[in-house]
C-alpha cells in the first residue's frame, strides 16, 4: 500500500541499496499525476511523495465529495490550508484568505469543480513569447489525455469536441444534469436562473459557446465538472491517480502529515553546480526536523504558488537581498523565486430574485435538504448533484465596450503610461522587469484582440460571496453574479516569514512557516478600471430582460436600490447622462469593490518558466537553474494569468512534467 508510516518511508528513503529514485515534495494537483505515471511507467524505480496533508478517502467526506456542497470545505482546517494575506492597501487594508488543499489531491479537492480551457493563442504564447520549446496548445491538449467527458451529446458540446476529450480512466468530466428539470411551480414552466442568464445574453449581443474547451472561450456556456457520471462524486488526482493503484503498486510510497521545509544539496564537486540529493521536514508529532539526502535521480517540488517559492527560498535559491536578511547563503541567484505573483481578482454582485426560482437556499431547508440528498443518492440529480452550480460567460474587451458604452480607446490609451509608472514603483530586479514588460506587451496585444477574453462572469444560483450572515432563510432567493480579471496587470510576491531553525532546534507551531503574501491586488490602474467595467457589464446585464424581470432587490452593494438604474443606462445611451446619478453610482461601485475584491484561487506565477534573464526560476524541462537535480512541477511555472479556472492546466502540468521525467531517463 503506497501511504506508509514515517518508520517504513524512512527505512525506504535511507536504504543503501534501494533508496527513492524520485522524491515528489507535494501530492496535490500535479504531484499525484507524476508519482503515478512515474510509478506505472518506470516499474525498476522507487517513487517516494511527502504531502503536508492528509488523505481524505473518496466517498468519505461529504463537504468535498458532493458538487452541491461545493464551497463548504473552505476554512476548515480538516481539508484547507486558508492562508492569509497581507493587508491589501487597495482593498481597504482587508487580510484575504487563500484557500489552499489540505491533503493528497491538493486544491482538486475544493474548488468549485468547474473544468474549462483557455484560448489556444495563450498556451501557444508560451512557446512563441517566452521560447519554451513544446509547451504549446498542441502538446497541452495532447496532455489532457486523462481527462475523460461521460456524456457526448449534449447540446453545450459541439460535435467536433471528442477529440478534445480523449477516453482514460483518470479525471472524470460531466455536464450536471440541469435543476430543476423542467419546474413547475403553480403549473409553470420555470426556466432556471441559469437560461434567464442566457437569453439575456443573445440579447445584449454575447454569443452561445458550444465548444468551449476547443481553443476559444469567448462567449457562454455551462462547463463541465470534474464529477464522475457513475457516482456522482467529485473526481480529483487522489481519486483518479492514487487510488486505483493504493493496493497493487510497490514501487510507490507515500507520507502524509509531513512538511518539507527546504532541499539538501551535495556541494561537494566544486566544478559542478549544486546537486539536490534531500529534503528536510518535519512530522506531526515530532518536535524536531527529519532529513532524506540520498535520492538517487531528482526532486520534483510540487507543493504550488504559494509553497513552492517558500521551500525554494528555504533552500537558499532566490533573491540574494531577500535571502540575506533571513540569514540564509544563497546557492543560486534567481530574483524571480516568489516575484510575479498572479491571481483572478474578482468582485461578486449579488441580487434578490423572484422566490419562484431555485437556487442554493433551498438548501437551507430541511425537508429540501433530505429530498436532493436522496436524489443525489438514487439518482445523481438535483441540487446536490451540481444542477445549480454555474454557467460561464468569457468576456473579450471589444464586447465589454459594447455593453457598458465605453470606447475601447479609453482603456487601452492609458495603459502603457500606468505600466511604466507602475514598473518605477515596484521595485523589481533588472531581471523580473524586463520579464514583467514582455508579458505586458503580450497582454496589451490581447486586449485589442477579440478572441482573447478579459473579463469572466460567472453565474452561481444563490448567495455566493462576503456577508453570508446576511441570509435570512430559505425564503429568500438570491442570484450571484461574479467579475473576475482574466489578465491582471498586477503583480505581487510570496516569500518567507523566518529562517529554517537548525536540525537540533524545536519547530515552532504549523503556521509560523506560512509564506508571506502579498498580492498586490489590483495595484496597477488598469486592473481597477477593467474590474469597473466588469462590474458595469453585470448591472447592465440585470437591466436587460429577461434576468431583469427576475431581480427583485440589492443583497451587496445594497446601496445600489437608491439609484434608478434604467433610467441612468437610457440617458447615456440618449447622450443624455443623469451627471448626478452617475456619479452616485461610481461612489457606490467604487466602494463595492475596494470592500468585496478577493481572487478566485488561480495563484500562478511564483517560479516562472521563462528564461533566467527575464526573472525565470525554471527551464522549458521544468528545471531550476542554477542547480541540479530538481524541478518544478505545479502551476507556479505559468509566466501569466490564463483565462480559465485553472485545474485543467495543473492536471497537464502534471503529465507534461510526467513526459518530461520518463524521457530524460527511459528505461535506465
Amino acid at each position: 500500500m503506497p501511504i506508509v508510516d514515517l518508520k517504513a518511508f524512512l527505512e525506504r528513503a535511507n536504504s543503501k541499496n534501494d533508496p527513492f529514485d524520485y522524491l515528489i515534495i507535494g501530492g496535490g494537483t500535479a504531484g499525484l499525476i507524476i508519482a503515478h505515471r512515474l510509478a506505472q511507467n518506470l516499474s525498476h524505480v522507487t517513487v517516494g511523495v511527502i504531502e503536508a496533508g492528509t488523505y481524505h478517502g473518496s466517498g468519505s467526506v461529504p463537504v468535498i465529495d458532493t458538487p452541491g456542497l461545493f464551497g463548504r470545505s473552505l476554512n476548515n482546517p480538516l481539508y484547507d490550508w486558508a492562508f492569509k494575506t497581507e493587508p491589501q492597501v487597495n482593498a481597504n487594508n482587508r487580510t484575504l484568505v487563500l484557500p489552499r488543499g489540505k491533503g493528497l489531491g491538493g486544491s482538486s479537492l475544493i474548488n468549485y469543480l468547474c473544468y474549462t480551457r483557455p484560448s489556444k493563442d495563450e498556451y501557444d504564447a508560451l512557446e512563441t513569447t517566452f521560447n519554451n520549446h513544446g509547451w504549446n496548445w498542441e502538446e497541452l491538449i495532447k496532455h489532457m489525455k486523462s481527462e475523460h467527458f461521460e456524456e457526448k451529446g449534449n447540446e453545450w458540446l459541439g460535435s467536433d469536441s471528442s477529440h478534445v476529450h480523449e477516453p482514460h480512466e483518470q479525471i472524470k468530466l460531466t455536464l450536471p444534469p440541469v435543476w430543476p428539470p423542467t419546474s413547475s411551480e403553480a403549473g409553470e414552466e420555470t426556466l432556471s436562473l441559469h437560461d434567464l442568464t442566457f437569453q439575456t445574453m443573445d440579447n445584449i449581443g454575447i454569443p452561445p459557446n458550444p465548444n468551449p474547451t476547443n481553443g476559444n472561450n469567448i462567449g457562454y456556456a455551462r462547463p463541465l465538472i470534474c464529477t464522475d457520471s457513475k457516482s456522482g462524486i467529485r473526481s480529483s488526482s487522489v481519486s483518479g491517480y492514487l487510488e486505483p493503484i493504493l493496493k497493487s503498486c510497490t514501487n510507490l510510497l507515500v507520507l502524509i502529515d509531513a512538511s518539507v521545509t527546504r532541499v539538501l544539496f551535495d556541494h561537494s564537486d566544486s566544478i559542478r553546480k549544486p546537486r539536490a540529493v534531500g529534503v528536510e521536514f518535519r512530522v506531526s508529532g515530532h518536535d524536531n526536523n527529519l532529513q532524506i539526502q540520498n535520492v538517487r535521480r531528482e526532486i520534483i517540488l510540487s507543493a504550488g504558488s504559494l509553497k513552492t517559492p517558500d521551500i525554494l527560498e528555504h533552500s537558499g535559491i532566490g533573491d540574494p537581498r531577500i535571502l540575506q536578511q533571513n540569514g540564509i547563503n544563497c546557492i543560486a541567484e534567481l530574483p524571480g523565486v516568489g516575484s510575479n505573483f498572479q491571481d483572478h481578482p474578482a468582485v461578486p454582485m449579488i441580487f434578490e430574485v423572484d422566490p419562484k426560482y431555485p437556487t442554493l437556499e433551498l438548501l437551507l431547508d430541511p425537508e429540501e435538504f433530505e429530498k436532493h440528498q436522496k436524489l443525489f443518492t438514487e439518482k445523481q440529480e438535483g441540487i446536490l448533484a451540481g444542477g445549480l452550480s454555474f454557467s460561464l460567460t468569457f468576456l473579450p474587451l471589444h464586447h465589454i465596450s459594447d455593453i457598458t458604452k465605453t470606447p475601447s480607446n479609453i482603456i487601452l490609451d492609458k495603459i502603457q503610461t500606468e505600466t511604466e509608472k507602475y514598473v518605477e514603483t515596484s521595485n523589481f530586479s533588472e531581471e523580473v522587469r524586463q520579464g514583467y514588460e514582455k508579458q505586458c506587451q503580450l497582454q496589451m496585444k490581447w486586449l485589442k484582440d477579440p478572441r482573447q477574453a478579459q473579463i469572466e462572469i460567472v453565474c452561481a444560483a444563490g448567495f455566493v460571496g462576503p456577508n453570508k450572515d446576511s441570509q435570512t432563510g430559505s425564503k429568500k432567493r438570491h442570484l450571484t453574479l461574479t467579475a473576475p480579471l482574466m489578465h491582471p496587470f498586477s503583480r505581487g510576491t510570496v516569500h518567507h516569514h523566518t529562517a529554517i531553525p537548525d536540525s537540533n532546534e524545536t519547530f515552532p507551531p504549523n503556521n509560523a512557516f506560512e509564506p508571506k503574501i502579498n498580492p498586490r491586488l489590483i495595484s496597477h490602474p488598469t486592473d481597477y478600471t477593467l474590474l469597473m467595467k466588469g462590474v458595469e457589464c453585470i448591472l447592465r446585464l440585470t437591466q436587460t430582460e429577461p434576468l431583469k424581470s427576475a431581480i427583485r432587490g440589492y443583497a451587496s452593494p445594497s446601496e445600489l436600490s437608491t439609484i434608478d438604474l434604467d433610467k441612468l443606462f437610457k440617458s447615456i445611451e440618449e447622450g443624455q447622462e443623469d451627471h448626478e446619478s452617475k456619479s452616485r453610482l461610481e461612489e457606490i461601485l467604487n466602494s463595492h469593490i475596494k470592500n468585496v475584491v478577493r481572487t478566485v484561487h488561480h495563484p500562478i506565477g511564483t517560479a516562472a518558466m521563462m528564461s533566467k534573464e527575464d526573472g525565470g526560476v525554471v527551464d522549458k524541462q521544468l528545471r531550476v537553474y542554477g542547480v541540479d537535480g530538481l524541478r518544478v512541477a505545479d502551476l507556479s511555472i505559468l509566466p501569466f494569468e490564463v483565462s480559465t479556472h485553472t485545474v485543467s492546466t495543473a492536471f497537464a502540468i502534471g503529465e507534461m512534467a510526467s513526459d518530461i521525467l520518463i524521457k530524460a531517463y527511459g528505461n535506465h
